[in-house]
């Protein structure tokens, strides 16, 4: 199931912001922070220009903010790319404001999402 078309608009304004206040200006030539809309789901990516490979980009899977329709709670998942593919649910409660989890997956302690 798509997202509703306000909640996907929100969404996108949102990590729009935050990769660009996560990311500083001098570096976004070498680093940026997209992120990919499918379905309910939102995978945010560390998007890198290989060494070997100038001018294209790679994306990283870091975090996937997930929305369930039915109770308009959004959860926050972590990438298990170090243990092969697939997803780790976040230890935070799932939220109705997008916002919580995107200050989850900054905050990170752990260093999940940036460690």
């Amino acid at each position: 199931m798509a997202l509703p078309l306000l909640t996907k608009h929100l969404v996108e304004t949102k990590l729009t912001a935050y990769g660009e206040r996560k990311i500083p200006p001098h570096a976004r030539d070498q680093v940026r922070l997209g992120f990919v809309i499918e379905g309910n789901k939102v995978t945010l990516n560390e998007e890198r220009v290989p060494f070997r490979e100038p001018g294209t980009w790679i994306a990283i899977p870091i975090a996937q903010l997930r929305f369930e329709p039915d109770t308009a709670m959004w959860s926050l998942h972590a990438s298990k790319l170090k243990q092969g593919k697939g997803w780790l649910p976040y230890p935070v409660k799932p939220n109705k404001d997008i916002d919580k989890l995107i200050d989850a997956l900054d905050t990170d302690k752990s260093g999940i999402f940036w460690g």
